[in-house]
């Protein structure tokens, strides 16, 4: 969603932006921690993104929580770090420790899962005055429903019949798969593990190394995973252009002409909507 202060010089306020009823406890003080820091900076978004070095588009995610497992360490560091020197040190916004055990929280991995006991209490934001997230009034969605609602990508579902069901008797390449991982994917969506495979779709297409990115698509290509496929390009098309570019070169290597050619299209399309 694009904010008001895109083409404007509109300071960045984080009581212009609202919490999913979805989101857990971790995501709600994460995105809180995050949006006070970027606050704080009394910038808008776009003299934030280019004196901490960070596209536009990542601000923007951030801002919004878009980030269903949490952003790249490196690129919440290199918010977190231009956010500090900027910031008055009396105004005690959260450690860079504890806003990454957050961050390792809201993606479930080890690290994270304890740390509302150790934090401090969370406080208003000192620059807009937003007030500290309350727990969702309602049960959460499902993961699968939420994972769906948030990123709006279809994902390969297993069908009773059809051309895009995948059943167990995947033809196997010969050689060694670029990107292990995907007969691991093969194995969820041919057993209906949607979130599992979701997850995984996720993951590579949005927040794994470029390379790695590459790798999977050269991988489900090969395994004839084409909705998986598709749904990779689909959330790697969303990268900022560097890592696109990245992708595309061991694409163009090994000759996947018409997948490099998909993820270029995503691409485009998607520049213009930013």
């Amino acid at each position: 969603m694009r904010h008001l202060s895109w083409g404007r010089a509109v300071l960045i306020k984080c009581s212009d932006y609202k919490f999913d009823q979805s989101w857990s406890a971790h995501q709600r003080r994460f995105y809180f921690e995050v949006r006070k820091l970027m606050c704080c900076t009394r910038m808008s978004h776009r003299e934030l993104s280019k004196r901490a070095e960070v596209s536009k588009y990542s601000v923007s995610r951030l801002l919004a929580g878009q980030y269903k497992f949490g952003p790249r360490e490196s690129t919440l560091w290199q918010v977190y770090n231009f956010a500090a020197s900027e910031i008055d040190s009396d105004l005690e916004l959260l450690t860079w420790e504890n806003l990454l055990e957050l961050r390792l929280g809201i993606a479930d991995k080890p690290g994270g899962k304890d740390i509302a006991a150790r934090l401090t209490a969370a406080v208003p934001c000192p620059q807009c005055g937003a007030s500290v997230p309350t727990e969702p009034a309602e049960p959460r969605a499902s993961e699968e429903e939420t994972w769906e609602a948030a990123v709006g990508v279809d994902v390969p579902v297993p069908l009773a019949s059809g051309d895009r069901h995948i059943n167990t008797d995947i033809a196997w390449p010969s050689r060694p798969l670029l990107w292990p991982p995907a007969s691991d994917l093969a194995g969820y969506i041919a057993t209906g593990e949607l979130e599992s495979s979701s997850r995984m779709i996720h993951h590579v297409g949005t927040d794994a190394l470029p390379e790695e990115a590459a790798n999977a698509l050269i991988a489900c290509r090969d395994l004839d995973l084409l909705d998986a496929l598709a749904a990779i390009i689909n959330y790697a098309g969303l990268r900022e252009d560097r890592e696109v570019l990245l992708i595309l070169r061991p694409l163009l290597l090994h000759e996947r002409h018409a997948d490099a050619g998909a993820l270029l299209n995503r691409a485009l399309s998607s520049s213009e909507h930013r």
